[in-house]
């Protein structure tokens, strides 16, 4: 770090005027002086005296400024990502070491911690995703189910886009789940690899063939079809041929038969599935592969899938027509679990029927009373003024949510701002986010993002936001999230997108920009559900919002209340209980009852107790709670009941070995250099590891600030002026000299 410092002058008066007049005060003064007859010994100090104050008089008038300029050093940037899946840690033919240990013994290496103190190092972790790292490379787990290698490194390297970037050192098997292509902004940051294996001669593999990946929707609707995904992949080649099995709660559903050719490495197998209950129902998928198969244990998977009741009545309420409530309208009319009615609003304070349907469009908004809403399970709200709808419509809208109901605000530049929604004390309460001083719309381009939250919760799963959906054009700043609300998708740079938040025995969601319709227009593809992403994620977003039919009808009861419904294996869990009124003398004292899948019931009394994110809330409620650990794999039962039986409720959970990714594949060296060479990086072998720093660039980025301050209006100088005449006049005083 240093500095450059000039001084520059904006005189008062003319330069050559300011000269001029302090040579003739300095000539005047010496000439008064030698015509009083005074020694040159006493005349000269007293001349000096007098020049110099004269002098600092010149300096004032001249006004003197300095100016520096500072260039600081900032260090290039140098991302660590390294791969935590458990194909890291096979031990392959004759390898002394497996490639977990390699990479962790390159990360503890003095040598290479001490190259990268020359960087700012941002360490992260890829999996079935990008995360950073929380350990900084010290004693990694690696347990991850898949390896995403390119979509963690098109994330990561957006997220470099704007720095000073040196390049990414990536410790992998290379052994890349995805099956993506590399972005044009990750070609651009060097991507450097390290060989973690030697190479091998080929050798015979044992023919193997596992289930790697299931693609399903966690919620469905009665008596309508969805898609279910399998991904089967198989070690060695060589032609084969066995069945696929669907099965309903041990009962076969489907067989199809799958045909392997000599080259082909993974199979995808859709299924198809329509519920004919409500509830959760038990799945199974599983492949009957050749008798040399080498691991049985991963030739099936179970899952559950909650199946709702189709009528999800909506009540849609728009300020003007504008490109979200045309796609969104679209969305929800071609989803067969919703019935919508969507008004827009005339501007004169009444509304108009908005459907393609000409029996919804015949209908009048209803009166937001507990009897006008109480056929609709979910209210969105667009972009209305705060004087759209009386205070009472705003209060009745707050009872709706509280006693059960969802709601979903769509906001715009007229709801989200200081004088929108926030000035009404009852949706003040609703909103999942609070408008700050200046909030406003933004306009650029917004990459997403998926918060833990987000990454289990229904209204975001088999979207695929790993692909590339358009970005976002626009969004809400700044918003501040209130106490009990949890975001669930972000922008990259972390600004909230969807937010949402429990309130009484409702839910609220709160979108945050008013482009989500460019999803409709995206090329991700359709999903398993035979929805494009827009229609997916509002579909399942309002059926998130809206209870099913049995909910409503307990609703006011008992609840029976988990994180989630599929965990592993000695996973602890937490069951929580509420009831609406719990001071109720026939509730009684509440009990817990598990029935595992070894028909050895387990009965477990609960306690009063706190409910939060133990059991999925994101506020704190008091209830009931009990706890235990799943020590079988399979499908448990969950019932809750009073002691004197009046009340009782359960669910499904399903408790299965964790599953981690093991290919019994060599590395993928090709894929490596690959990477390396696409982006204008380097592979290094391992013997060559010392050599990897030499391929970096180290190149500083300077950064220039500029400092600029007055010198001539400070205190010194006028002290100093103030002493040189005091001492002038006390001399001449002496010398009786006046």
């Amino acid at each position: 770090m240093f500095s450059v410092a000039t001084i520059s002058f904006q005189p008062v008066l003319p330069v050559w005027l300011i000269l001029l007049l302090w040579f003739a005060a300095v000539v005047w003064g010496w000439l008064s002086l030698r015509g009083c007859g005074l020694k040159l010994t006493t005349s000269v100090p007293l001349m000096l005296l007098r020049t110099t104050a004269l002098s600092i008089l010149v300096w004032l008038l001249l006004a003197p400024e300095r100016r520096r300029e500072n260039v600081e050093k900032e260090l290039p940037v140098l991302a660590v990502a390294v791969d935590v899946s458990a194909s890291m840690t096979e031990q392959i033919g004759d390898q002394r070491e497996t490639r977990a240990a390699r990479a962790q013994k390159l990360l503890d290496d003095g040598r290479f911690r001490s190259e990268l103190g020359k960087f700012r190092v941002w360490w992260y972790e890829v999996g079935e995703g990008l995360d950073e790292s929380q350990t900084q490379g010290k004693k990694l787990a690696f347990s991850a189910a898949q390896s995403n290698l390119t979509p963690a490194l098109n994330r990561l390297a957006a997220r470099l886009q704007t720095q000073n970037a040196a390049g990414i050192i990536l410790l992998s098997d290379g052994l890349d789940q995805s099956g993506a292509a590399l972005a044009p902004e990750a070609r651009a940051i060097p991507i450097y690899t390290v060989e973690l294996e030697d190479e091998m001669k080929a050798v015979l593999e044992k023919p193997d063939f596992w289930i790697a990946d299931l693609t399903y929707p966690q919620r469905a609707v009665i008596n309508w079809q969805v898609g279910i995904e399998v991904m089967i992949r198989r070690r060695t080649l060589g032609k084969a041929t066995f069945p696929v099995r669907l099965l309903q709660n041990g009962r076969e559903v489907q067989t199809q038969t799958l045909s392997w050719d000599e080259t082909e490495r993974f199979k995808q197998v859709p299924f198809t599935l329509t519920p004919a209950e409500v509830g959760q129902i038990l799945l199974r998928v599983e492949i009957q592969p050749p008798a040399e198969d080498a691991n049985p244990d991963n030739n099936f998977r179970e899952f559950l899938i909650d199946v709702t009741d189709p009528q999800n009545r909506v009540l849609y309420i728009e300020g003007v027509p504008r490109w979200e409530f045309k796609f969104l309208k679209r969305a929800l009319m071609g989803d067969k679990s919703v019935v919508l009615s969507s008004f827009v609003s005339t501007g004169t304070g009444g509304f108009v029927g908005f459907s393609d349907d000409p029996k919804a469009a015949s209908e009048t908004v209803p009166p937001f009373t507990r009897e006008g809403l109480q056929k609709y399970k979910v209210v969105i709200l667009g972009n209305l003024p705060a004087d759209a709808l009386k205070p009472q419509d705003y209060q009745g809208l707050r009872d709706f949510v509280d006693r059960g109901g969802g709601l979903l605000l769509l906001g715009g530049d007229k709801a989200y701002t200081m004088d929108g929604w926030v000035t009404v004390p009852a949706m003040k309460e609703l909103m999942p986010a609070l408008p700050q001083a200046g909030t406003r719309f933004l306009g650029g381009d917004f990459a997403l993002d998926v918060t833990p939250a987000g990454k289990g919760h229904p209204a975001l799963q088999g979207l695929g936001l790993d692909a590339d959906l358009p970005h976002l054009l626009s969004i809400c700043q700044p918003m501040r999230p209130t106490e009990f609300s949890t975001v669930l998708l972000t922008t990259i740079e972390g600004a909230a997108l969807l937010v949402v938040r429990p309130f009484g025995q409702g839910k609220a969601a709160m979108v945050l920009s008013d482009t989500f319709w460019r999803w409709q227009l995206g090329n991700a593809g359709i999903t398993a559900g035979g929805k494009n992403p827009y229609q997916l994620f509002f579909a399942q977003l309002a059926n998130w919002l809206g209870p099913n039919a049995k909910e409503q009808d307990t609703r006011e009861m008992l609840q029976l209340l988990l994180a989630r419904n599929e965990v592993d294996v000695r996973q602890k869990i937490t069951v929580g209980a509420r009831m609406e009124s719990q001071g109720k003398a026939q509730a009684g004292e509440l009990v817990c009852r598990i029935d595992p899948p070894d028909g050895k019931p387990l009965t477990i009394p609960m306690v009063p107790g706190s409910l939060g994110e133990n059991v999925g809330l994101s506020r704190t409620l008091d209830g009931y709670v009990c706890e235990f650990r799943p020590d079988k794999s399979g499908s448990y039962t969950v019932t809750v009941t009073s002691r004197n039986g009046q009340l009782s409720t359960h669910t499904k959970l399903l408790a299965r070995e964790p599953l981690r990714e093991k290919t019994g594949a060599v590395m993928d060296r090709s894929f490596l250099e690959d990477l390396a060479r696409a982006s204008g990086g380097k592979f290094i072998p391992w013997k060559d590891r010392s050599s990897l720093f030499k391929a970096i660039s180290r190149q500083a980025r300077e950064l220039r600030t500029i400092v600029e301050y007055p010198l001539w209006p400070k205190a010194y100088w006028l002290l100093a002026l103030i002493a040189l005449f005091a001492a002038e006049w006390y001399w001449r005083r002496k010398l009786d000299f006046v």
